[in-house]
């Protein structure tokens, strides 16, 4: 693996060299140590803290002419320890490698492994907060002309080269369909359209696919000469789930900012996640799935719903917040977010013992969420933080654990991005 690296860095020095074109080698180092003492779940009382320190290794390289672009990415991830420094593991992965070609000044394409991001990521993100982060190998046309933006991007998996289909066994979608439209309606407005299809395999079957549709809006203004903004979106979900199950869900989200001067901002919001009543038999879910969309920063830091559906057992859930940014120079930031989390639909009492089949209270609890910035210069990043879960007893159904203990999470984060090869 490190004849290859070596190999790729030679081969661009060369394009580099010879053509009229961009050429940069650059990194990523990402090094984060966290205190956890009931991150993503409650502990109980018997259960100690842990202090894990990960860290996240890339080398980047990026081409780009008149017409036509690419990208190499490789990562290592790693967390401090885990393996015996003097064995020789194989840690490196592939996290972007792909080809773009511009037909003409509208029309251009990409293929290959690649970000897939739109609008404010919680749909299709990257998922940057997670050391992996997310990447598809997919194929992307899209087109650009004055205020509109039009892409579409198709996928088809398989877990190794076949001479005819069989189960994917991997937990991922066997195909995808996206199609996104944005138009730039002034400098300050803009709006979405969302349409995902993405097909899932259930396990053992060699030829059943279940078709699963979400589409939605998106809407934002932001104004440089107004002290407000906001963005809104709401999302619709159908077809049919990996088990058979039909999917009728939905999902709407709003968020307002004021900035009381240049540094000085607040925010207000909630997000609504549709969900299945327990008491109720349907054989329709209600439970909106985020697809491959980011949570963290969304719904707390603590990332206690990373996986809406499931991390609620199903009851959907509302995320009322509120939030602070104070700038204390330019190189200096921090902010401070307070959450509160609530359950849509009724679930099941599992913890009381009365012998009876109890509705849970649907009150889960407040997160509270502070961060330090301190950007010394463009490529380098410090940032530290800090959060509580004040978890209300339904928290114990959700999790386990012991809502009656303090939860506590910190951590510290670099992020280095050195620039090592340049050529304009």
């Amino acid at each position: 693996m490190k004849v290859k690296i070596k190999l790729l860095i030679v081969v661009f020095l060369a394009i580099a060299a010879s053509a009229k074109s961009q050429v940069v080698i650059d990194g990523e180092i990402r090094p984060r140590a966290e205190f956890n003492d009931g991150v993503k779940t409650l502990l109980s009382k018997d259960q100690s803290a842990a202090m894990v320190t990960s860290q996240r290794s890339r080398l980047n390289l990026s081409y780009q002419d008149d017409r036509i672009s690419s990208r190499i990415s490789v990562q290592d991830v790693r967390v401090w320890g885990e393996a015996e420094p003097r064995k020789d593991l194989n840690s490196i992965n592939l996290f972007e490698a792909w080809a773009g070609f511009k037909m003409n000044d509208a029309f251009s394409m990409r293929l290959g492994r690649q970000v897939f991001k739109y609008d404010d990521n919680r749909i299709l993100g990257i998922s940057n907060w997670n050391n992996i982060a997310t990447s598809h190998d997919l194929a992307l046309f899209m087109y650009s002309k004055n205020s509109n933006k039009l892409h579409l991007g198709l996928a088809y998996n398989n877990d190794k080269d076949k001479k005819y289909e069989s189960n994917y066994p991997v937990n991922f979608y066997k195909y995808l369909g996206t199609l996104w439209y944005n138009r730039q309606w002034t400098n300050s407005l803009s709006t979405s359209v969302l349409n995902v299809l993405d097909g899932n395999q259930p396990e053992g079957s060699d030829h059943t696919v279940y078709n699963r549709y979400t589409s939605g809006v998106y809407l934002t203004y932001n104004n440089d000469s107004s002290a407000s903004s906001f963005s809104a979106a709401a999302y619709y979900q159908y077809g049919k789930l990996e088990s058979g199950m039909k999917v009728s869900a939905y999902f709407a989200s709003f968020n307002y900012s004021y900035s009381w001067s240049g540094n000085f901002n607040t925010w207000i919001g909630a997000d609504y996640f549709s969900g299945d009543d327990a008491f109720e038999a349907d054989n329709t879910s209600s439970a909106f799935s985020k697809l491959q969309g980011d949570s963290h920063g969304f719904y707390g830091y603590m990332d206690y719903f990373g996986t809406i559906e499931k991390d609620t057992k199903g009851g959907g859930l509302t995320d009322l917040f509120i939030g602070m940014e104070h700038k204390l120079s330019k190189k200096v930031s921090h902010e401070l977010t307070l959450h509160h989390f609530r359950l849509n639909n009724n679930i099941i009492d599992t913890i009381s013992s009365t012998g009876e089949t109890l509705k849970a209270d649907r009150n889960l609890g407040v997160e509270i969420d502070y961060m330090l910035k301190y950007k010394p210069t463009t490529n380098l990043e410090l940032r530290a933080g800090y959060s509580t879960m004040l978890a209300a007893p339904s928290m114990e159904i959700l999790k386990g654990g012991d809502p009656d203990r303090y939860q506590q999470w910190a951590w510290v984060m670099l992020t280095f991005k050195p620039v090592f090869f340049k050529k304009q």
